[in-house]
């Protein structure tokens, strides 16, 4: 299962494309991190990230494609880095 959690006032997250999605959504990106081989995503927490989070995994998600697809590619080629 991917990290999901609440540290003071971040979220934490392991899933790649969730994290692209919020980036993509406008939520602020503080850091990342590496834990246990894989790369941890560390955002800051927002009142719309429980809704955009929803609707990432039912589906009725909205971003535009091309910013996806930019956020995407910027960071797979950072975990690369790592």
């Amino acid at each position: 299962m991917k990290i999901k959690k609440l540290t003071n006032q971040n979220f934490e997250t392991s899933s790649f494309y969730l994290s692209c999605f919020l980036i993509a959504s406008g939520l602020p990106l503080i850091n990342t991190k590496r834990e246990n081989n894989k790369v941890v995503w560390i955002f800051e927490n927002s009142p719309d990230r429980e809704k955009l989070i929803e609707n990432f995994y039912n589906g009725s998600a909205q971003v535009s494609a091309i910013r996806l697809i930019e956020i995407i590619k910027r960071y797979k080629a950072l975990i690369k880095t790592y």
